[in-house]
């Protein structure tokens, strides 16, 4: 704010006290004055932070992507396969061999029992229970009797061949040996214990593989029918 002060002549007293009253005004009209706010300035709430520097010399911020791809290393494939109510994992490549579940058969009458896989069929017959491989005439033939029965278990006469030795069989606790009955290269009946009475408590046993076929020729036991036929022989016990 300015102020314009006229005197006719500035050497009159009064001119002086007009101007001393003049300059009185001035310094009090200005410590009236009201402060303006600035309204550029920052809240007292807000707190700004600077990056400190040193001269000639620039820092960088460091970003973080909170989008990074994690990576990580892909699984071997596996193929789950089911085995007698578990689960097993076998890696790709593999061929896994699993048994079918078998079958139990209980005998009442002489208190014995065993098991026996899917493609076989056992039937009673007196003092026998033939145990039959489905899709060909080979049976596995159990003969039974007590010691007071007056009957004939062990079998009469052998066809032509000549008797091997195929190893031992666990029949009940005993050691049977497994002698097999080859003609011409093949395989014709096995027979455990050479067919005769194995003696297990009060019973008395006759064990034999054979075929139901007529034409002794054609005849031929495989490997994997006498293998199955030897664990059904492993699986007995007595249930009395």
């Amino acid at each position: 704010m300015r102020y314009k002060i006229f005197c006719v002549n500035i050497n009159t007293p009064a001119c002086h006290v007009v101007a001393l009253v003049a300059l009185l005004v001035i310094v009090l009209s200005a410590g009236c004055q009201e402060t303006k706010p600035d309204n550029n300035t920052d809240s007292p709430n807000t707190m700004v932070l600077l990056p400190s520097t040193t001269p000639g010399s620039v820092t960088t911020p460091e970003v973080f992507d909170t989008l990074a791809p994690v990576i990580s290393t892909p699984l071997e494939k596996t193929t789950v396969t089911p085995e007698l109510g578990h689960i097993t994992v076998v890696p790709t490549g593999t061929v896994a061999v699993i048994e079918e579940e078998w079958l139990r058969y209980e005998n009442g009458a002489y208190g014995f029992s065993f098991t026996y896989p899917p493609g076989w069929m056992p039937v009673e017959l007196p003092n026998r229970v033939s145990i039959t491989h489905q899709g060909s005439a080979i049976a596995l033939r159990i003969w039974v009797k007590q010691p007071a029965e007056d009957v004939t278990i062990v079998r009469t006469g052998v066809p032509a061949g000549d008797l091997v030795e195929r190893g031992m069989v666990t029949f009940l606790g005993q050691e049977l040996i497994k002698n097999a009955l080859v003609y011409q290269g093949k395989d014709k009946a096995v027979l455990y214990n050479n067919a005769g009475e194995i003696s297990v408590g009060d019973l008395i046993f006759a064990i034999s593989l054979e075929s139901n076929r007529s034409d002794y020729e054609s005849i031929a036991i495989p490997e994997n029918v006498q293998e199955q036929a030897d664990k059904i022989l492993e699986s007995f016990a007595l249930t009395r």
